[in-house]
């Protein structure tokens, strides 16, 4: 399971684990969904970010379990594709500042930053790093809004109906990127 992955990403010298909730079970309480995390982290070597994807697992982290884990020094921060920024948003206030919120969502990303997100993680950003990067660097810019606009939605609008990966792998080879 989750234990042995981690090995394996300690032999590859990764410097970070990903982690979801678990999708094969949706858990009967918050204290169930921490105990999970818990239990990874007490075998991990690596310093953990949580990742908050309730379409794909069933059910989001409960915030009170992610302001919890981010008290733990192995817990480094979230990245939240569940795209509901009240419950994102609202953990900016519960967490130590030096827990990350990161956006998932690349359609959220500038009113994230606007907000007081610590940056993204972004299948979009493969295509379009340096646009990612300037909109990541000043999200209150008016290269931002409209980087945000002409872009950033209209590109999720494509990744919800074709999905992320297509999505990003037809922009990289339309840039000439891939083949």
């Amino acid at each position: 399971g989750a234990i042995e992955w981690l090995e394996v990403l300690v032999s590859y010298n990764i410097d970070i684990a990903v982690i979801t909730a678990p999708y094969f079970h949706n858990s009967n309480s918050p204290d169930g969904i921490s105990q999970y995390f818990e239990d990874i982290a007490a075998e991990a070597r690596l310093p953990i970010l949580l990742y908050n994807i309730p379409q794909c697992v069933g059910e989001s982290i409960p915030g009170e379990v992610v302001t919890k884990l981010a008290r733990q020094d192995q817990f480094i921060g979230l990245k939240d594709s569940g795209g509901d920024l009240t419950y994102s948003s609202s953990l900016l206030n519960e967490t130590p500042d030096d827990f990350h919120i990161l956006q998932g969502v690349d359609g959220l990303l500038i009113p994230s930053l606007r907000s007081g997100f610590d940056g993204a993680v972004s299948a979009l950003s493969n295509a379009f790093p340096r646009l990612i990067k300037s909109a990541v660097g000043s999200p209150h810019r008016p290269e931002a809004s409209e980087l945000h606009q002409d872009v950033m939605l209209p590109l999720q609008k494509m990744c919800l109906s074709d999905g992320f990966a297509p999505t990003t792998k037809a922009a990289m080879m339309s840039r000439g990127w891939l083949s």
